[in-house]
């Protein structure tokens, strides 16, 4: 069963050998969104491009998100307790360090919607090597990283003829806006009096994804599309999903509902929750 509420620290504890190498990730919620938390160190030189917006928040300590913006390389450091969302298709090179765990989400794909790792050349100014691919699975990523190290062109450092084996069925996104990590704490105290009475978009920006920050008060919800990823920050919450158990989220703790299925969501005084919603397009 996909939906079943866990605490965020408790389940980061139980699984405290995983986020090392050289696992250093465990899935929390697999579904048709994909909730999951990962450790360090890892610090490859390859970059990954999906189609889909990417979540990121640091539970403890910090990582470098290295990304590309018009052919040039940007650093990007999320620090413990930062929120961060990377639009779809802009490459990234995560950095994760010793000690460290962060908490990830993004939507499964469909069809046949293809993920990329890529290398660049030692100046960036060129892919060096590539490889498109039907993303299921974390585990999928070693084989083509094995594959780069054997190839010409990391031997060389130059693109070889089989460093792209396949036209790029989209291009990676090189104009889109990419804000800066925020820490979510701050982020909640800033806006307290708006969320007293009401709802908040965590990010402003152009996204596809949905992720909402809610204040006390009660919905009766159904998301056709997409499944949704509830995580609980401050307060009590009641979720009542259909043809299912009640359950009363304190803090920290997390639920996971499917799509198609009617919940009722009733947030106490002083409740903070966040709901995440990443459907297909």
């Amino acid at each position: 069963m996909v939906g079943r509420k866990k605490n965020l620290d408790e389940w980061i504890q139980e699984n405290q050998k995983i986020f090392s190498p050289s696992i250093c990730m465990k899935m929390m919620y697999n579904g048709q969104l994909k909730v999951y938390c990962v450790g360090g160190p890892n610090i490859g030189k390859d970059y990954r491009i999906t189609n889909c917006d990417q979540f990121f928040y640091m539970k403890q300590g910090y990582m470098d998100l290295y990304i590309m913006e018009n052919n040039l390389q940007r650093k990007i450091t999320i620090k413990q307790g930062e929120v961060f969302l990377l639009p779809a298709r802009v490459p990234m090179s995560p950095k994760r360090y010793s000690n460290s765990i962060g908490l990830r989400a993004e939507r499964s794909r469909i069809g046949q919607e293809m993920d990329c790792i890529r290398y660049y050349t030692k100046n960036n100014s060129a892919v060096l090597y590539e490889r498109w691919f039907n993303f299921t699975d974390p585990q999928q990523f070693k084989p083509i990283q094995d594959d780069f190290y054997s190839s010409d062109a990391f031997k060389t450092g130059t693109p070889s003829k089989d460093s792209k084996l396949i036209v790029a069925p989209y291009e990676a996104e090189a104009k889109a806006i990419v804000e800066e990590p925020f820490s979510l704490d701050q982020w909640l105290e800033r806006n307290n009096q708006g969320l007293t009475s009401g709802k908040l978009n965590l990010f402003e920006g152009d996204y596809k994804a949905h992720i909402i920050v809610y204040g006390p008060g009660e919905d009766e919800v159904v998301n056709e599309d997409a499944d949704t990823f509830v995580w609980a920050l401050r307060g009590t919450t009641i979720l009542d999903v259909a043809g299912e158990a009640t359950r009363t989220l304190g803090i920290n703790d997390t639920d996971y509902i499917r799509k198609g299925r009617r919940y009722k969501i009733t947030r106490g005084d002083g409740a903070r929750v966040i709901q995440v919603v990443m459907a297909h397009y």
